[in-house]
């Protein structure tokens, strides 16, 4: 009679001594994944990616622009030394290296245009009901576009000054593509220009995804030169809460460090990895990925293993940390 199969674990190898024999000793092993996500990490720190973003903000004109001198000593009041000529229709502003254009456009579509119901996300801004009405009869708009100088931030704060001068004169609201938000002038003033160096101000965490589990990404920091940060699949019940804690990241990166693949960063107890989504994808655990608004950089736990759900929680739980 013949021995019975014998099955070996936890090895990955079957051994069947009956029905197949011994394995060959030349069969080449299982592949094996990485153990860690700081083994997908370059072996150097590489340099943060060289972003040149030009800024563009959007408001409306309830009449003709401002002309060029009455811009140009706005500007003046508010601290901001500039050249202001024509350009086309037109203005150009040029301060500090940093090359704004002002041009008139036709009168904005539906795809930016605020819900007549305001939505709470415009609501906390200030905007009202009154103001959509505003919005949308208004008969022109203008966009404003400044050219990054040699300095990102500079050419962010130049940008969001510039927009502030013409809407208080034009009595326009403004409109930020990126964070897709509408700002009466006193509330842009309030909320933008004179909380510049505030990521609050001018960066969002959107938070998307259905069911368990969240992706989380910011939208914003590209506009300052720096890459836009995301963490997933993020347990729905602390996808908020984690949210906020990014935010706070993204101050960081705002005013100190800018992120770069294969760097490592701290934020209280959490230590991370910043990882491109190409390579973090290819070992993701399940979920939802978020929408990447432009280059954009993933947090990893470099201690976690790859694939598993287990190495986001944790990453998250420290973040999350008093």
């Amino acid at each position: 009679m013949r021995p019975a199969a014998t099955v070996v674990f936890p090895s990955v190898f079957v051994l069947l001594t009956a029905a197949c024999g011994a394995s060959r000793p030349d069969a080449p092993p299982p592949p094996v994944g990485p153990a860690t996500w700081a083994e997908l990490a370059p072996p150097a720190a590489a340099a943060p990616p060289k972003i040149e973003a030009t800024r563009r903000y959007l408001l409306t004109l309830p009449g003709p622009l401002p002309d060029s001198d009455l811009l140009e000593s706005t500007l003046a009041r508010s601290g901001v030394v500039a050249d202001v000529g024509g350009l086309d229709d037109g203005h150009v502003v040029e301060s500090q290296g940093v090359r704004c254009s002002v041009q008139p456009r036709p009168r904005l579509g539906d795809d930016v245009l605020p819900s007549p119901k305001i939505e709470p996300e415009y609501a906390k801004f200030g905007l009202t009901e009154a103001d959509a009405q505003q919005i949308d009869t208004a008969p022109g708009s203008a966009e404003i576009a400044c050219t990054p100088s040699t300095s990102q931030i500079l050419s962010a704060q130049v940008a969001i000054q510039v927009t502030h001068a013409v809407a208080t004169l034009a009595r326009g609201y403004v409109y930020d593509p990126v964070l897709e938000i509408w700002y009466p002038p006193a509330a842009w003033e309030a909320l933008r220009a004179k909380r510049y160096f505030s990521a609050a101000a001018h960066i969002a965490i959107r938070i998307t995804g259905e069911g368990s589990h969240r992706a989380l990404c910011s939208h914003g920091l590209f506009s300052f030169g720096a890459a836009e940060i995301a963490l997933y699949p993020v347990e729905a019940s602390v996808a908020e809460a984690t949210a906020a804690r990014l935010l706070v990241l993204a101050d960081s990166v705002l005013q100190v460090e800018r992120p770069a693949e294969g760097v490592a960063s701290t934020l209280g107890p959490a230590r991370f990895v910043f990882l491109t989504p190409e390579t973090y994808d290819a070992h993701a655990p399940k979920g939802p990925r978020p929408d990447f608004p432009a280059v954009t950089l993933v947090l990893a736990d470099p201690a976690g293993r790859p694939g598993t759900q287990a190495a986001v929680d944790a990453l998250v739980h420290r973040l999350n940390a008093p």
